[in-house]
């Protein structure tokens, strides 16, 4: 009779990143972003492909406290930006071809160095950036890559307690945008552990929520913008003047994690994203519909 209750448990279990004093990482960051901006009949499209490989240097693991130093440095960057005809422009930072505009904007990266503490949970302690990058030239179409708050973003922070299969938890943060603050909210769920190219790992489902002053959106396609209140303090009701600029008319998010339980770290992570606004400059309404593809793992660096 034990045995047959025993079977009725579902199985917990404790997920935890991992690191070794002297570990090298190899973190490859993958993102395609294609917008369709529509205004006075006009579409302009534009799509941004890009790839960054980054290295992990552990400087001190977590054999003896609860959380890691890393040091990222960036490897390589390589990106394409195209418009609706079909024409587009390249950069590798591997290639000594590329068009002087595009170096501009990318080659000061190099020289970018973050420093992040990192806990078992996967939560960042602290992140500094030991070395910035130099001056970088606003080219159109090419991405501003702010490395601490991309750092920020892509850490998958686990609960300190045990997991069952449909086990959820939550993370949030903000980043900035022409409207204010933009509030993301994700869930997670835990799916149990899956086998993949014969090997096994803990399967994750992610699913974000959007927030912008007051008016919210979810994967479910939530609709209505909030009409605020009279008591918000000074700060919301900037966030709420911001945010009348842009309305936000639908926003999804969904994506799956593989994690890596025998290692800690993450094997695999796809996350899609759908957002759809409309603001007005002056007399025009701009409507942007913006679809985003963001593909990252970790793997250690090949001897």
């Amino acid at each position: 009779m034990p045995g047959f209750f025993s079977a009725l448990v579902a199985e917990e279990v404790l997920l935890a990143w991992k690191f070794v004093d002297g570990q090298r990482l190899n973190v490859h960051l993958k993102q395609r972003t294609e917008a369709d901006t529509v205004y006075t009949g006009k579409t302009l499209k534009l799509a941004v492909d890009l790839e960054l490989d980054l290295v992990w240097e552990v400087s001190q693991a977590m054999q003896d406290s609860e959380s890691a130093k890393i040091e990222q440095r960036v490897q390589r960057i390589q990106a394409r930006i195209s418009d609706g005809t079909g024409s587009g422009r390249q950069y590798d930072s591997m290639s000594k071809r590329n068009p002087a505009d595009l170096r501009a904007a990318f080659d000061p990266y190099h020289s970018s160095v973050v420093r992040f503490e990192m806990e078992r949970s996967g939560k960042l302690r602290s992140i500094e950036a030991l070395a910035s990058p130099r001056e970088t030239k606003e080219t159109p179409g090419a991405p501003q890559l702010d490395m601490p708050e991309m750092l920020r973003q892509a850490a998958l922070v686990f609960p300190a307690t045990p997991l069952a299969v449909g086990s959820e938890w939550k993370s949030e943060y903000e980043v900035p945008s022409p409207a204010g603050k933009l509030a993301v909210q994700t869930t997670y769920q835990y799916a149990g552990e899956v086998e993949t190219d014969g090997q096994s790992f803990d399967k994750i489902s992610v699913v974000g929520q959007l927030q912008i002053g007051n008016a919210t959106r979810t994967g479910a396609g939530s609709s209505g913008v909030g009409e605020g209140d009279a008591k918000r303090d000074a700060a919301a009701k900037e966030d709420e003047k911001d945010a009348k600029k842009l309305e936000i008319q639908d926003h999804s998010q969904t994506g799956t994690v593989l994690f890596d339980r025998q290692q800690g770290r993450i094997a695999s992570s796809q996350l899609q994203q759908s957002l759809k606004t409309k603001t007005r400059l002056r007399e025009t309404v701009i409507e942007t519909t913006t679809r985003s593809t963001l593909e990252w793992s970790v793997k250690p660096v090949a001897p």
